[in-house]
């Protein structure tokens, strides 16, 4: 592909569980790519933190640092994520989908009953997540960097409404609020509030890369099928659906609201100078690369050749998309908005 110019857009990560290492892949990607700028990241759950290490890493100046910080990532998640005793580690919450699938515990026979909550089993809060991004992320730097624009959801247990972290606010225990599961984790306290992941109010949120812009472009990197062929049967594969369908419902809505102001300014109907004209794309996990995320394989070494296998084939999906899109960006629109509410 020849580089023309330099191109600004803005990342939307959603959370999705285990395809999470996808995301890094494409945000390894972009970030190596000199024809684009990322001017904005809004982000849920695990995307929430993959976005804060590669934001970290574009306001310090070191873009190519996110590639190692990554690394080091997976790599200590992978050996918690299967070795933790329990419910207790925080990488279920990265892993989980929701269900307890990557918990040797859970499986085990003598296990307590799902109907308990976190609160009944006495599980406690998200310190060893936080510490973890505490050490990943520098959040100094982040927060006072205007470079780029940074969001994080969660969701505020009381009002089931949206809570948006922006700079200077973003912190470790922001993200672990975006990432916190109430199945499997006592919620997230700040500030005298209580928050849940995320995905329940905004998977990722859209509207924060568009509002006080001119025309945007904005990339979705989706992770959380909207379709499955298959049909739930088992506990797991209906916890997890369930799951997925409620994560993208937020998302869907946001889609409704900006087909409506771009059906408007196209029919001369809202004023374009005074209108967001929104060009959306999307970089998306394919069915093949959903079902490598969702095998649960509790050898360490099982799952880090998976977790490579995902960020690779993210990668590959961002390579092969700015191949097909690069052109377009600036220009139009490279996701049928109206064909994907149709399904």
């Amino acid at each position: 592909m020849r580089q023309k110019e330099k191109k600004t857009l803005s990342l939307a990560l959603q959370g999705g569980g285990g395809p999470s290492a996808f995301t890094s892949g494409v945000l390894d990607r972009l970030l190596a790519f000199d024809g684009v700028e990322i001017e904005g990241i809004s982000s849920t759950s695990v995307g929430a933190l993959l976005g804060a290490v590669a934001a970290s890493a574009m306001a310090s100046g070191g873009r190519e640092t996110a590639t190692e910080v990554f690394e080091r990532f997976w790599q200590k998640a992978t050996i918690e994520a299967v070795l933790s005793p329990g419910l207790r580690s925080p990488f279920q919450l990265l892993f989980g989908r929701g269900s307890l699938n990557w918990t040797p515990s859970y499986v085990a026979p003598g296990t307590p009953s799902p109907v308990f909550s976190p609160y009944d089993l006495n599980r406690m809060d998200t310190g060893a997540f936080e510490s973890l991004l505490n050490e990943l992320v520098d959040f100094d730097r982040l927060n006072h960097q205007d470079y780029p624009r940074f969001f994080v959801a969660a969701t505020n247990v009381r009002t089931g409404r949206a809570k948006i972290f922006r700079k200077p606010g973003i912190h470790a225990k922001a993200i672990a609020a975006s990432a916190c599961l109430p199945t499997l984790f006592n919620a997230v306290e700040i500030d005298g509030e209580a928050y849940w992941s995320g995905g329940f109010a905004g998977n990722p949120p859209l509207f924060p890369l568009i509002d006080g812009r001119a025309d945007t472009d904005l990339v979705v990197v989706k992770t959380n099928p909207l379709y499955r062929g298959k049909l739930p049967k088992t506990y797991a594969e209906v916890q997890q659906r369930t799951n997925e369908i409620t994560f993208n419902s937020t998302f869907l809505s946001e889609l409704r609201g900006i087909l409506a102001i771009n059906s408007l300014i196209r029919s001369g109907e809202l004023a374009s100078e005074k209108s967001r004209n929104v060009k959306v794309h999307l970089i998306e996990a394919d069915e093949t690369t959903l079902a490598l995320g969702d095998a649960a394989r509790p050898n360490p070494d099982d799952v880090w050749k998976q977790v490579a296998a995902l960020h690779e084939r993210g990668g590959r999906a961002a390579n092969q998309w700015l191949q097909e899109h690069y052109d377009d960006l600036g220009h139009r629109s490279t996701l049928d908005i109206g064909s994907l509410l149709a399904w």
